[in-house]
Order: C-alpha cells, then sequence, then structure tokens
C-alpha cells in the first residue's frame, strides 16, 4: 500500500515520505532507507519494519490508497496504487518498486513525493464532492493510525507450533507452523497487516496472516505475556441490529431494547418443526430471508421442512412490516442506479439485491466495530491495546490489575449509543489468559 504522509520537523518545515519498495525516499534524501536500518526512536516512526510499513505518529495521516478506495470501493490495489492514481492527473512515474544505491534516488523521491502531493489534493477535492470526506475524516483517516499501532503492537504467541492434527486438511495446509512460523524473533508476537480497503462494505480484514480464518481451537495459542491478559468483545446480533436502525421498524427495535432475541422469536414462526432449537433455526433465517434466500436454499440451513420454512418467512414479514417495507425500498433505489449510502455516508456500489441489504448492513456493522475502536482508543488505560479486530470482535491486551476496568470501559464504549444508527447494541465479554480462554468466558 502506498502512503503518503507529512512529517513536521522542530524547525516548523514539512517533507513529505513516500514508502516504495523495500526502502523509503524522502524529498531531500539522497539514499534509500531499508526498513531495517530506519531509526524507530528518530522522526521517522516504523510501525512493523517486517512489514514494510511506515506511518507518522501525528495526525493527519493520509493514506492515498484509502481516499481512493472510498471513491470507488470495487477499485483493485492496482487501481488504487500510486502509479495508476498518477496517471489520472498526468503524471507518468519512473521506476520505483525496486531501488538499488546506485540509482538517483533524489529525482525519483522527487517525482514521487511531487506526484503524491497532486493525487492528494486530487482525492481531497473528490471526496468532498461526492460527499465522503465525513467518513474519510472521522472513521477511516484515524483509524489508519490505529491500525498501523496494532501492527506495531502484534499478537503475543507461544513460542511453538500448534497441534493441527484435529483440523481438515485444508486448514493444516494454511496453518502450517503457526505461530512459529509467523513469529518475529524480536518481539516474539506475530505482526499481522490490517487492511482498510480489502473488502467493498468496509469490514478490516487481516493479511499476513488472514486472521479471520484462524480456526478457534487455535486461539489457545495467542497467550498474554505474564501480568497481562486478553480481553475479547464480540457484538451480538451485528448486522441485524442495523437493519432494525436503518428500517426504523419499531417492533424489531423494541425486542433488540427490551433485550429480547428476535433469532428465537422469528425460529418460534416455525412451529412445531423448530421447538426446542428455536434460535438455531431462526438466526439463518433471519438476514437471510432479508437478503434474498429462497425458502429452499434455507432447507438446508435450518434442517426445517420447506413448508415450515414458508410458514416461518410468511410470520416473519407479517410481525416485522416496517423492515421488509423499508427492504422493497432499497431494492427499488438499487434498481434505479442511483448511489447508495450507509448512514455514515460510506458509498455501496451493490450489483445485485442481495448485495443491495447485505452491504448496508454489513458495512454499518462495520462501522459500528470501528466506531467503537476509536472510542476504545482514547479510553483505555495507557498499557491497554486493542491487538485485533476479527468480524465483529475486539481483541485487548492489558495488565492483570488493569482488566476490571479495562471490561467497564470496552461494555460501555462499545454499547453506547451512536447517532448514525439508533439501535440498542450489546457486548459480550470474556477474559482470560489465552484468546480462547477469553472466547469462552464471554457473556
Amino acid at each position: 500500500m502506498i502512503s503518503h504522509a507529512h512529517e513536521t520537523h522542530p524547525t516548523g518545515q514539512q517533507r513529505v515520505l513516500v514508502p516504495v519498495g523495500a526502502g523509503v525516499v524522502t524529498a531531500d534524501s539522497t539514499q534509500v532507507l531499508p526498513w531495517c536500518d530506519v531509526d524507530p526512536t528518530g522522526p521517522l516512526v516504523v510501525s512493523a519494519p517486517i512489514h514494510g510499513r511506515v506511518f507518522l505518529p501525528a495526525r493527519p495521516y493520509d493514506d492515498l490508497c484509502i481516499m481512493a478506495w472510498l471513491l470507488s470501493p470495487r477499485a483493485t490495489q492496482a487501481e488504487q496504487s500510486l502509479t495508476n492514481l498518477a496517471k489520472l492527473v498526468g503524471i507518468v512515474l519512473p521506476r520505483h518498486d525496486h531501488l538499488d544505491v546506485g540509482d538517483d534516488v533524489v529525482s525519483i523521491g522527487r517525482a514521487l513525493t511531487s506526484a503524491g502531493a497532486r493525487v492528494h489534493e486530487m482525492l481531497k477535492r473528490h471526496l468532498a464532492h461526492e460527499g465522503l470526506w465525513g467518513v474519510y475524516e472521522t472513521v477511516e483517516r484515524p483509524l489508519a493510525l490505529l491500525l498501523r499501532r496494532m501492527e506495531a503492537a502484534g499478537l503475543p504467541v507461544v513460542p511453538a507450533t500448534a497441534d493441527l492434527s484435529g483440523e481438515k486438511p485444508e486448514t493444516q495446509s494454511q496453518w502450517a507452523g503457526w505461530p512459529t512460523r509467523l513469529t518475529t524473533a524480536a518481539t516474539r508476537r506475530v505482526h499481522p497487516t490490517w487492511d482498510q480497503t480489502a473488502t467493498v462494505t468496509g469490514r478490516v480484514t487481516a493479511r499476513k496472516p488472514p486472521l479471520q480464518s484462524l480456526p478457534k481451537g487455535l486461539r489457545n495459542t495467542v497467550v498474554a505475556p505474564a501480568g497481562r491478559l486478553l480481553i475479547a468483545a464480540d457484538y451480538s446480533a451485528a448486522d441485524f441490529r442495523p437493519a432494525a436502525a436503518m428500517s426504523r421498524d419499531p417492533e424489531l427495535l423494541r425486542l433488540f431494547e427490551q433485550g429480547q432475541d428476535p433469532y428465537s422469536q422469528i425460529g418460534a414462526m416455525a412451529g412445531p418443526p423448530a421447538r426446542g432449537r428455536e434460535r438455531q433455526v431462526g438466526k439463518p433465517t433471519a438476514l437471510p430471508a432479508l437478503y434474498g434466500a429462497t425458502p429452499w436454499s434455507l432447507q438446508d440451513k435450518t434442517q426445517l421442512p420447506v413448508r415450515a420454512v414458508e410458514q416461518m418467512i410468511a410470520a416473519y414479514k407479517a410481525r416485522f412490516p416496517t423492515l421488509w417495507r423499508w427492504r422493497s425500498e432499497q431494492i427499488a433505489h438499487m434498481r434505479t442506479g442511483k448511489a447508495m449510502h450507509n448512514p455514515w455516508g460510506r458509498l455501496l456500489l451493490p450489483e445485485t439485491e442481495f448485495e443491495a441489504i447485505n452491504h448496508l448492513c454489513q458495512s454499518a456493522a462495520a462501522d459500528v466495530v470501528k466506531t467503537a475502536m476509536l472510542r476504545l482508543e482514547v479510553t483505555l488505560p495507557q498499557n491497554a491495546t486493542i491487538v485485533a479486530q476479527i468480524h465483529d470482535e475486539l481483541l485487548v491486551e492489558c495488565l492483570e490489575q488493569d482488566a476490571t476496568t479495562v471490561v467497564t470501559i470496552m461494555r460501555e464504549q462499545m454499547t453506547k449509543p451512536i447517532p448514525q444508527l439508533p439501535v440498542t447494541l450489546a457486548v459480550k465479554i470474556g477474559v482470560g489468559k489465552t484468546w480462547g480462554e477469553a472466547t469462552r468466558t464471554q457473556h
């Protein structure tokens, strides 16, 4: 990812830093600085040298890829690159993917920083014109800096290779050598790369390794250091609550406000065939049916007769008519070809009826989590830090003596009302020495 940022020196002057290939070129530098040679205590700060990520600890921190992605969520990484973005302003950049000491790095650095500045101004104007500056300035821009700090913090792991014998063959292949193979010797931690631009809905994903696919059984290999604990907090009905808020369905909002479980109530609508497993039936029905799943496709997920599924969906529509009317309105809007935005103003580009509703709910859920992360960044104790964000779950590492305080802060900040999404939020939180234990003890 090409990043563009400014560093203010004690003299008040600014210089532009552009990460390229295996090093950094600065506008006033005469050499390429390999990541391993950058002094992290100096004015140039490296978040995780093993990944080649550079960030500046001061705000604002601007990432051209993120700015371009907000304007075009379906753009590829190649389309978001500085080389491609520079072409949009009529600039052809010199080769800069692999620089050697013998290259004219001064000229190349000046070309890169000049192009970066021009692209930056172009993207700022476009974000403002398209009404996207708000979501960039209040969510994505500060989150980018937080994610760089999470990369630097890393996940604490045990110094041994996990036993994968009980996992499926494909899982064994994907996670062979975990966590030792991915552990950085200097920190004894795994430092994932957190990607903001990999999904069209705004969900953050992890790369190197893809933690969102880490088997639950391997969470016990993530172990807090001596004197520290891990706290895992997971949102309840993370995608369904945004649907309630955006549709303003009074009955669904009431259920969430009173702490009731809509999934169980929807499952009960299937009648006697669902007795005793109402939630297991209702949860795989509530959102998929809203997205457009047919009774026949839900038959396998619910293990119910088609007739019982049809009865459940009919009762579901009758119980929450405002929710289903909102669904019809959003699909009609999508068919007009007009732009769709979530409550934060994020641009969505759905291509099907399924995506129209799915992207609205998932993007809103993603922004709920991002909002919580930004709130926690400024409210957690000094020695507590967010180390992972997987789907609707946050993992925080803290001192043992701070655990009770951190749990209280996380519950308060993660359920605190959000103006963009007026619905009652709920989280399950657990504490443990390992990520697995913290997950198992959630309540």
